[in-house]
């Protein structure tokens, strides 16, 4: 299986290097003739497409299903001899973008000054941060469906 790169934001690279961000999500895109209207969160579009394999990549996406190997990129254009941070895919599930737990916030790698968080502090962090990465039509208010992906720290394979 050859590994892929995936581009993170450049505020959660600490995270990644000391092992605080475990998961990340990743919008899933439906095919413009699935769309019945302008909402790219149509959960029957979302059904269809999954059922008949016409999303990228079907269930796990285009990074892969469990056990696929990534390279962290800081841009996109890093070339994977220039990697310096593996990871493994542990597990890939479904689940509309507002539907985060706050031990998802926390696997995420978002980092609080103090230990006691209440769920709608952390949602508005992670949501503030979603929003500075995010194009417009996938904006946290819009609730788009996206993958979870939970993953491990990896040996370079090389």
């Amino acid at each position: 299986m050859t590994p892929i790169g995936v581009t993170f934001h450049k505020d959660l690279f600490p995270a990644l290097e000391d092992g605080t961000k475990t998961m990340t999500r990743r919008v899933i895109v439906p095919k413009k003739w699935m769309l019945t209207g302008e909402d790219p969160s149509d959960a029957f579009a979302l059904a269809a497409g999954l059922a008949m394999g016409e999303m990228e990549g079907g269930f796990f996406g285009p990074l892969g299903a469990p056990g696929q190997l990534w390279y962290a990129k800081r841009g996109r254009f890093m070339p994977r001899s220039k990697a310096s941070l593996w990871l493994e895919v542990k597990a890939v599930r479904i689940e509309m973008l507002q539907d985060i737990t706050l031990p998802d916030i926390l696997q995420e790698g978002i980092r609080f000054n103090h230990e006691l968080i209440r769920l709608s502090e952390a949602r508005l962090a992670f949501a503030a941060l979603w929003d500075s990465c995010s194009k417009d039509r996938y904006k946290w208010e819009k609730n788009p469906w996206v993958r979870a992906y939970t993953f491990a720290r990896a040996e370079n394979p090389t």
